[in-house]
Formats: C-alpha cells, structure tokens, sequence
C-alpha cells in the first residue's frame, strides 16, 4: 500500500529534473566565460533540483502521511483514508491546500545543496577518470559511470549531511 504515491513522485522527479537541467543547459551564454562554465553546470542543477522538489512536493507530503494517517489500513480505531484520493480530500478538507506544502522550504534548503555538490562532483569526477590512462577510451561505460555516479551521490550526502540533521529537526 502506498507505492503508488512513491510511484506518482518519482517519475516526474526524475523526468522533469533531467528535461529541465537539460533544457537549462542549452541556455548557456555562448560568450560564458570559461571559468564560469562549471558553475552555470552547478546553478542548472541547482535551480532545476528546486523547481522539481516544488513540482513533486505534494505527492511527497501525501506519501509520508498516508502511513501516519493509517491509509489503506482496517485496523485503526479512527476511520482512516481507504485510497490514496481520499487522504488528499481529508487533508485538503481539514487542514487546507497549503497543508501540502508544510515543510517545502526546509526541502529546498536540503535539496539545492546536495544537487549542486553532487553535480561538482559528478563532472569533476567524469573529468578526470577520462584523463586517466587505464579509463582510456571507456567514459561511456556503464560501470564507470555507475561508480562516478556513486562517488559523486557519496560526496554530496557526506558534504550536505548536516543541513538534513537540522532539516528532520525543524
């Protein structure tokens, strides 16, 4: 129960994050400065990661309620939510649209961080596994990449780990 809440968010979070990063990407001035390329890289990852999290941030409040609210359960004592729809309409009835949205800016302030930092480090380390001599011609294989993508997901959550502390506990 509750998987299909899981299912509604992800799915848009990953294809609006990585149409919209893309998107941004193309915008690039062609006069950047190159020093400044990194960082145009690091601000598209950044900015498309918030409007995602603002995007997709109901259908998360939803999915972190309906086991605290006993959705789908038969055996609370309170007459709980039987459907995903109707635990929208009883927190919408309730509590009100903006109930949706508690706890979207302590999100964003977890959520643009960890994208930057581990978008620095993604291309970082894509750089220099293709400099190195026995990841020759191989920057387009899947394991490479997976391992990249891992180091670079272990950086950002090892760097912005902190802030999620405070986030849990506001």
């Amino acid at each position: 129960r509750g998987h299909l809440l899981n299912c509604l968010r992800v799915f848009p979070n990953g294809a609006l994050g990585c149409t919209m990063f893309l998107n941004l990407l193309d915008k690039e001035p062609k006069n950047l400065d190159p020093t400044l390329h990194e960082l145009f890289r690091i601000a598209c990852a950044a900015f498309s990661s918030c409007v995602v999290t603002l995007v997709t941030f109901p259908l998360a409040a939803l999915r972190t309620r309906w086991p605290v609210l006993g959705g789908g359960s038969e055996t609370t004592v309170y007459v709980s939510p039987k459907t995903e729809r109707e635990l929208l309409a009883t927190i919408l009835r309730d509590e009100g649209p903006a109930s949706l949205f508690r706890g979207l800016a302590p999100a964003l302030y977890a959520v643009a961080p960890f994208v930057a930092i581990q978008q620095a480090a993604l291309d970082w380390a894509k750089a220099h596994t293709m400099q190195h001599k026995y990841c020759d011609g191989a920057h387009h294989r899947p394991t490479l990449l997976a391992v990249v993508g891992a180091f670079s997901g272990l950086v950002a959550q090892t760097i912005t780990y902190p802030f999620e502390v405070i986030r849990r506990r506001m």
